[in-house]
């Protein structure tokens, strides 16, 4: 049965040679009989029938390298879109910013310069940072330093065009504080740069919620700056005194933009001509 079955497609296959060669010497004669005309069109239909497999795989792979390539570019111009409305963004929160504390500016009646924030100390942000304006600016040693929502520090030092601004948050400063709702006075201060406290005269009747802002004490600040609220009390170590935290109007891990009030220290000796 494999024998007939071999002999079979043998045969087949025989048939088929005959066929090709036939219809091919039929399609010759045909052509050579026929007008030229007629002749270049049938061989233009023949080499277009024949080679339409790889004229699709040439126009596949065309397609497929401008369709790569197209993503690309779309790629590229979303990245870039991004980052212009990223950056569109951030100009309309600088401008809203700037315009706040322009206005707070204008509103004190008082005599200020604006720097923004160039640097921070690389060992312990909440001690020091470093703002663009000095002494060309008429910026001074111990002047004090704010935003619209309250105090900050005070200038540590001076060079022609920076300086560098004590914050709230250095252990080594200290600020006297008015508690608004009981006039009381105390001392604000921070003995780890994170976690700052008044300390109060015992007994003074000084709630949670209540605001504090800058007595006047001390020749540097003057009075009325808002400063903060307390949030909680703690144990005091001395029985005299009782201890509250508080938390900042103006957030230290925030700052961009201060204010420089050009104000001498009251306690400053000035040589009398």
């Amino acid at each position: 049965m494999r024998k007939l079955f071999a002999q079979i497609r043998t045969l087949l296959s025989w048939k088929r040679g005959i066929l090709s060669f036939l219809l091919c010497a039929a399609l010759s004669l045909a052509m050579l009989r026929s007008a030229p005309p007629a002749r270049a069109r049938a061989i233009q239909l023949l080499f277009s029938t024949a080679l339409y497999p790889a004229q699709m795989i040439v126009h596949y792979v065309r397609w497929r390298s401008n369709v790569e390539e197209e993503n690309r570019r779309l790629l590229v111009e979303n990245v870039r879109l991004a980052y212009e409305v990223s950056m569109l963004q951030q100009a309309k929160i600088e401008n809203e910013r700037l315009r706040e504390t322009l206005n707070f500016s204008q509103r004190q009646g008082l005599d200020f310069v604006m720097g923004s924030v160039v640097a921070r100390n690389p060992s312990n942000m909440n001690l020091t940072l470093v703002i663009d304006v000095g002494e060309e600016d008429g910026v001074e040693r111990q002047m004090p330093v704010m935003t619209s929502l309250g105090v900050v520090g005070r200038v540590s030092n001076v060079t022609a065009g920076h300086s560098h601004v004590q914050l709230l948050q250095d252990p080594a400063s200290r600020l006297s504080v008015l508690e608004n709702r009981t006039r009381t006075m105390g001392i604000l201060e921070t003995i780890d740069s994170y976690h700052l406290y008044a300390l109060f005269p015992a007994f003074s009747g000084t709630r949670v919620g209540d605001t504090l802002v800058t007595s006047g004490f001390g020749g540097i600040f003057p009075k009325g700056i808002p400063v903060g609220v307390i949030e909680n009390f703690e144990e005091s170590d001395v029985p005299v005194l009782e201890r509250a935290a508080v938390r900042l109007f103006q957030n230290p891990a925030y700052l961009e933009e201060l204010f420089v009030l050009k104000r001498r220290p009251s306690w400053t000796l000035e040589e009398r001509r």
